[in-house]
């Protein structure tokens, strides 16, 4: 492992490191891996908004009609999110993605804790 330069050795401990954890959000996940792996993403400094962005296909046909209305209200405005309640779903899903695009706005599961919604 000495023989690998700084970069190699980095690379190999964030895949070692990677292996052991686990932040997926679902049923028997315990909230203190949860809370671990918030500490982690704040010492690493993990922002997804370098790495995600909220689309119809990502995200917004998969919610509720009040969670797009949600997003877009954090993500760009309220009177904005107002003026997609009268769109059926899937058109609703296609205007959020245009609205949020570039706005950073992350959902709750994707946020680092202390972290603003924009």
């Amino acid at each position: 492992m000495q023989a690998l330069p700084d970069e190699g050795r980095l690379a190999l401990f964030a895949h070692v490191v990677s292996l052991g954890v686990n932040a997926v959000q679902r049923v028997g996940t315990s909230r203190r891996a949860l809370a671990h792996a918030g500490v982690l993403a704040d010492l690493v400094d993990l922002d997804m908004r370098r790495y995600w962005t909220a689309t119809a296909s990502s995200y917004l046909a998969r919610v509720t009609k009040a969670l797009i209305a949600q997003a877009v209200a954090e993500g760009v405005s309220p009177e904005a999110a107002g003026q997609l309640t009268s769109l059926d779903k899937g058109s609703m899903a296609a205007k959020a993605e245009e609205l949020l695009s570039g706005t950073g706005w992350l959902p709750p599961v994707l946020r680092r804790s202390g972290a603003a919604p924009a």
